[in-house]
């Protein structure tokens, strides 16, 4: 840039992060990682970058903020599409609820981390989806489990088992327990019939078939008796 001497001067030493000048206050282009201001004729820091002090390059922020200054995790904005939001007290962009850090940009959601998780840490899950039948499960790590007496119907979704199943996985009607006194026994098949001598009568507990029609020993239903007691 000629500024009236002998000696040419360069953009930069003229106007800060400035590549090609028109005047000793005019920039044209600015240099990488910095941006022209054209009204004013001056170059600053590109989002996502800032000027540290007595410095003369644009060092980048922190993955966490959106812009920043003064160093690199001094937090000005945050990138909302990124699910973070300023914590104007400590200047830092933590992720928002139900979000977490995994170490780059963008916060990942707890609910793809941990099925029916509503809070986490990258690692374990701290919050269950309660209202979806979700119960935090601790062993190795924390995760989510559809609570006793449901399953699994669907991604993040918990359904009730059938009622002659304590305990059920992939269909309501495929039991792993039964319920204990309820006088039914466990099929390889996965049902929970009662046992000889009861009935179902459509809740959990089968009903002795001799309460239900009397000097009945054995019943197909609740109306039904296949076996009479003869010796009374």
């Amino acid at each position: 840039m000629d500024t009236g001497v002998a000696l040419c001067d360069n953009c930069a030493s003229l106007i800060l992060g400035c590549v090609t000048c028109s005047s000793p206050s005019s920039c044209d282009i600015c240099d990488t990682n910095w941006a022209l201001d054209g009204r004013a004729g001056t170059c600053s820091c590109d989002t996502g970058y800032f000027l540290p002090a007595r410095g003369s390059t644009c060092d980048p922020c922190d993955y966490t903020c959106e812009m920043c200054d003064t160093t690199p995790a001094n937090c000005l904005s945050c990138s909302a599409p990124h699910n973070r939001a300023l914590d104007t007290l400590a200047s830092t962009c933590p992720c928002v609820y139900g979000y977490t850090d995994t170490g780059v940009t963008a916060c990942t959601s707890c609910s793809s981390l941990f099925e029916g998780c509503l809070e986490c840490t990258a690692t374990d899950c701290i919050t269950c989806d309660g209202t979806n039948y979700f119960h935090l499960v601790t062993t190795s790590f924390s995760m989510c489990d559809c609570l006793p007496t449901y399953y699994g119907s669907a991604l993040g979704v918990c359904s009730p088992c059938d009622y002659p199943c304590l305990s059920c996985a992939t269909s309501s009607s495929n039991c792993l327990s039964c319920p204990t006194g309820s006088f039914r026994t466990l099929q390889t098949t996965g049902a929970c019939p009662c046992d000889p001598g009861y009935a179902d009568v459509g809740v959990a507990v089968c009903q002795s078939c001799s309460t239900l029609m009397s000097g009945c020993l054995d019943c197909s239903s609740s109306t039904t008796c296949t076996t009479c007691d003869t010796a009374g």
